[in-house]
């Protein structure tokens, strides 16, 4: 913000500088040759804090275009994630609540080409045999149908 107004308080000082000399000239001859300069003098310092921008920013697009994907995708990991998360929690109350007792449940989530985040998979480990196909039932009404639901059943139980 210094340079700013270091250059606008410039330009005031060379407009008023101006202004002065031009009061002080005594013919017209002069006057339209000052006019000339003046009028230079003043493009000039508009136009100086061109020379100092910095381009590289404009042309160099393409580290950013890079940095945009890196940023989109990781966007997406999180919202997977906190997806997967959200949908295994109301997994586990669906269970719990339908007194199905289980000891683990693992969400996959995936991303398609249009964009849609859906799951994929669902794995399940279940205490109980005999209430399997219950599970299968609840879990594929919550995730859909086109969902992949794996159910094992612990080892003696």
């Amino acid at each position: 913000m210094g340079a700013l107004s270091g250059w606008t308080v410039g330009l005031c000082v060379a407009v008023a500088a101006a202004g002065i000399i031009y009061f002080l000239l005594p013919d017209e001859k002069e006057n339209r040759a000052f006019d000339l300069l003046l009028g230079l003098t003043i493009l000039c310092m508009l136009i100086s804090p061109l020379a100092h921008l910095d381009i590289s920013g404009i042309f160099g697009r393409e580290s950013s275009y890079a940095q945009e994907e890196e940023l989109i995708k990781a966007a997406q990991e999180q919202q997977l994630s906190y997806s997967g998360s959200q949908i295994q929690s109301a997994l586990e109350e669906v269970l719990s609540l339908s007194e199905i007792p289980f000891e683990k449940i693992e969400v996959v989530m995936d991303i398609h080409e249009n964009g849609r985040i859906c799951c994929s998979e669902v794995y399940a480990v279940l205490q109980n045999r005999e209430k399997t196909e219950e599970a299968r039932y609840l879990i594929q009404s919550l995730v859909g149908k086109e969902t992949e639901v794996q159910i094992n059943v612990r080892e003696g139980g």
